[in-house]
C-alpha cells in the first residue's frame, strides 16, 4: 500500500494531489517490482500476458 501525504487543496483545488504525491508514488514503484526480479536484478518479470519485449533492468531509470 503506497503512504500519500493528505490532499493540499491550495496550490491544486481539483485533485489534491502534489509533487509530493507524485514522489510517494515513484517512490513506491521499485518496491512494488522488487519480488519479480532475477536473483541478479538485471531482469523484471512481472505476471501477465506474453512479454512482448524485455525491461533492460534500471534502464527506465536513467542507471
Amino acid at each position: 500500500m503506497i503512504r500519500l501525504p493528505a490532499d493540499d487543496r491550495e496550490p491544486s483545488p481539483r485533485t489534491g494531489c502534489t509533487r509530493a504525491h507524485g514522489e510517494a508514488a515513484a517512490d513506491a514503484l521499485p518496491a512494488a517490482v522488487a519480488p519479480y526480479a532475477t536473483p541478479d536484478r538485471a531482469l523484471y518479470r512481472v505476471t501477465g500476458g506474453p512479454a512482448v519485449h524485455r525491461s533492460a533492468g534500471a534502464e527506465p531509470y536513467g542507471a
